[in-house]
């Protein structure tokens, strides 16, 4: 059955399976596995990348192989240009969870947030949050990005939204 899952069935199957907290080493080994092979990576859009690493992540599986493709991918084709501020923040907290500092990656993403004035609309505390801890967590400084989400968070009484444990 498994040869039958495209991309988006390959990252909502797992993101399905860590939502509800289950640990399959196995399966989630299979499908690593399928979608490193045959060019099969080349076939995910920035949210099917996005769910994959937050998948592995959140249960804490450190496959480096799989997270070293999936950096690539988003570094590829301008894919990394199409992220939306959930999507950046969510690939940062993966390989933040996860112990992976990959410097590319994290000025790719640190990049994006800077370059895209229209996230600030997307903001929630929780994303900032996530994002910032995995800079912290990594201890890439990147002084740019730090300064565009505090003037962000600043902005329309962003502070009045966040919870205690964002803060």
């Amino acid at each position: 059955v498994l040869s039958t899952f495209k991309a988006q069935a390959v990252a909502n199957t797992v993101w399905a399976y860590a939502t509800l907290g289950v640990r399959d080493e196995v399966l989630m080994a299979a499908f690593a596995q399928y979608v490193m092979q045959n060019g099969f990576l080349s076939t995910f859009r920035a949210q099917n990348v996005a769910n994959m690493a937050w998948a592995f992540a959140k249960v804490k599986l450190k496959d480096r192989k799989l997270m070293k493709l999936l950096a690539k991918r988003a570094l590829q084709d301008g894919l990394i240009s199409t992220f939306k501020f959930q999507e950046v923040a969510s690939m940062a907290w993966s390989y933040a969870t996860l112990s992976i500092k990959d410097q590319q990656l994290m000025t790719a993403l640190a990049d994006r947030i800077i370059s895209e004035e229209n996230f600030r609309k997307d903001l929630t505390s929780q994303s900032v949050a996530n994002t910032v801890w995995a800079y912290a967590r990594l201890g890439v400084r990147n002084r740019k990005l730090l300064d565009v989400l505090a003037a962000w968070i600043l902005q329309d009484n962003f502070l009045s939204s966040c919870t205690v444990q964002a803060v």
